[in-house]
């Protein structure tokens, strides 16, 4: 954390993990209400869309998921890290939720339970390393289009309604771009070589492909070197192809 305020002397590790904090809360909202839209300001494309998708089929499903009684414990920044032009900088999340999902028919839970169980989670974002933060602690949540100064209404894919301009890149400020699991999540140092035919996400982890959960049918992520992972739905284990 030294090396980095050093490139960027005004950034404050409470006032970031307060951001931090509020993108949780706000895109768990979005995530119940079954509708991204009000946390697009916090969420890069690729995971916006990943989101997207999976809302899209738990409603072909007629299933609704549920995050009640959410409550964060504490929130700590545990890796800072640059690559490819980015600054990176992951956040460990230690919470608890009754996560469960219902039959939208019949109101009976077909995965989860009502009894709320902590968690941890891994959440990662993203800025340009060539963006600073502003001097007199300006919020890291903005009101407005950095580019143009309207008020920050941004579309499902991610660009400001007023000038166009793709706010949710990481080229004006942080957005996420990785959720990771605790039983998966390695520094970005730590992380296995990179395969030739796959795409990297942030942390230097690398997406296969999809496998279906058996339990509730949720897509997971089949992760390079990882052999079992945790579904991000109803929490069964599953078996991946890797």
């Amino acid at each position: 954390i030294a090396a980095f305020k050093q490139r960027d002397p005004y950034f404050s590790e409470q006032q970031f993990e307060d951001f931090a904090s509020t993108a949780f809360f706000k895109i768990q909202q979005a995530w119940a209400m079954r509708n991204m839209s009000s946390a697009n300001a916090f969420v890069s494309p690729t995971l916006l869309q990943r989101f997207t998708a999976q809302l899209d089929q738990l409603k072909r499903e007629g299933r609704v998921n549920r995050m009640d009684n959410l409550a964060v414990g504490s929130v700590e920044i545990v890796e800072i890290s640059n690559d490819g032009g980015n600054d990176y900088i992951t956040v460990k999340i230690n919470a608890s939720a009754a996560d469960y999902t219902i039959d939208e028919k019949s109101g009976k839970i077909v995965a989860g339970s009502r009894q709320p169980q902590p968690f941890t989670e891994y959440w990662t974002f993203l800025r340009s390393d060539q963006v600073k933060t502003k001097a007199g602690g300006t919020a890291l949540e903005s009101k407005q289009c950095p580019n143009c100064g309207a008020p920050l209404q941004v579309n499902a894919i991610g660009k400001c309604d007023y000038c166009g301009s793709e706010v949710t890149s990481g080229a004006f400020s942080w957005v996420l771009s990785e959720i990771t699991q605790a039983s998966v999540w390695r520094p970005r140092a730590a992380s296995a070589p990179r395969p030739e035919t796959v795409s990297p996400l942030a942390g230097g982890r690398y997406v296969l492909g999809l496998v279906q959960c058996p339990q509730c049918g949720a897509n997971v992520q089949d992760l390079f070197g990882v052999t079992r992972e945790k579904c991000w739905r109803c929490g069964a284990i599953v078996e991946t192809r890797q």
